[in-house]
């Protein structure tokens, strides 16, 4: 399948900008425009919240307060599928938004299944 493939980090605090498009949904709207006129479906190959920089920690609070207008975002701009950034099973690797079953981010999985049944 073609795919029109992007990643989307946004930085907590600042408004992303692209092609003239400012914000999250405006950026994603801009980018589902393209899709289209591709006639292909837009991809969000990776996305998850960001601190300013690599090493700007957030804390959860702003993790999740991002993470969840990303995700509302994807589902008012009805993007056509995502991919959360990452999912490890090995207990050697950390990091912001780094998801495992048993780790203090686990519960962006269950936030995930919940934004799959509002995009149903």
């Amino acid at each position: 399948m073609n795919v029109a493939s992007v990643h989307f980090y946004p930085e907590y605090g600042k408004e992303p900008v692209y092609a003239g498009a400012t914000g999250i949904e405006e950026v994603l709207n801009l980018l589902k425009e393209f899709s289209s006129r591709l006639g292909q479906p837009l991809f969000v190959g990776e996305f998850a919240a960001l601190g300013h920089d690599r090493e700007d920690k957030l804390t959860m609070e702003q993790f999740r307060e991002l993470q969840t207008r990303l995700l509302d975002a994807f589902v008012n701009e009805k993007i056509d599928l995502s991919a959360y950034w990452v999912f490890d099973y090995t207990s050697d690797r950390s990091g912001p938004g780094l998801i495992r079953k048993d780790n203090k981010y686990s519960w962006i999985l269950d936030q995930i299944v919940e934004y799959n049944e509002k995009m149903q």
